[in-house]
């Protein structure tokens, strides 16, 4: 056996509620409940076969019977928004960020790209000047020295391949776009928010007055089963009285 111990569960009184529907014969109808207010809300949630909507949602439900019990107070809680993000600022503006150097390097490069010529090495100046030996297989003379851009030859001297840095301008056009895409999805989530609340919130009052139109609560009784007898609630029930009569401990 666990050592823990089961918390104890709340006692649920008896209550006994006498209605009419439609001007018929009075009804009463047991609820067992924690409260006069629960045992309206079980009687609310009974008369769903009285209403004209059909095969509502369990949360359309909640609505309806919680604003039939408390009448003129606050039966749904309103929906929490999705943040939604800034838009970002023009490149203008975001360019004032970039350092010096990063802006010498965009210079660089968009000079290279524009096909601007620079100046050659002595080295490769002697190279293209230097006239091939005549005499070709001459005694005395080393191998000769093959001509740049041989077939199967590598020249170790080019330099070595700059990494292409995005361009920022690309860069920021395609973050925006993801920003702008962000700031429709999170406003239309909300505005799906906002209209699922304000159409629950409209149909649970809708419903009320229409079961109002047709039930009326005559009495509501509590019973008091330490010494057997039932007790008279007031209805409509006072805001400060939820009816729940205090019994003693075991």
């Amino acid at each position: 056996m666990s050592s823990k111990k089961r918390e104890r569960e709340p006692d649920l009184n008896q209550f006994r509620i006498e209605s009419v529907v439609d001007d018929d014969l009075p009804i009463e109808t047991f609820f067992m409940a924690l409260d006069s207010r629960e045992a309206i809300k079980m009687l609310a949630y009974s008369c769903l076969k009285y209403l004209s909507v059909r095969n509502m949602s369990e949360t359309a439900i909640d609505c309806f019977v919680n604003a039939y019990a408390n009448p003129g107070k606050s039966f749904l809680e309103p929906p929490e928004m999705i943040p939604v993000p800034e838009p970002l600022t023009d490149l203008k503006v975001a360019a004032g960020n970039i350092s010096k150097t990063e802006v010498s390097e965009l210079e660089q490069e968009s000079n290279q790209d524009s096909g601007e010529v620079f100046p050659q090495t002595n080295e490769a100046r002697n190279e293209e000047i230097s006239p091939p030996d005549p005499s070709g297989d001459s005694e005395g003379e080393g191998e000769k020295k093959p001509l740049d851009g041989t077939p199967g030859e590598k020249n170790i001297f080019t330099d070595p391949p700059k990494e292409e840095k995005p361009n920022p301008a690309i860069e920021h056009a395609r973050e925006k776009k993801v920003r702008e895409e962000e700031i429709i999805q999170a406003k239309t989530e909300n505005e799906r928010r906002r209209m699922e609340y304000e159409s629950l919130s409209k149909m649970a009052l809708l419903q009320v007055e229409e079961l109002n139109e047709r039930l009326s609560v005559l009495k509501v009784d509590e019973h008091n089963r330490w010494s057997d007898e039932w007790a008279s609630i007031t209805y409509p029930l006072a805001d400060e009285d939820e009816g729940h009569s205090e019994s003693p401990e075991e």
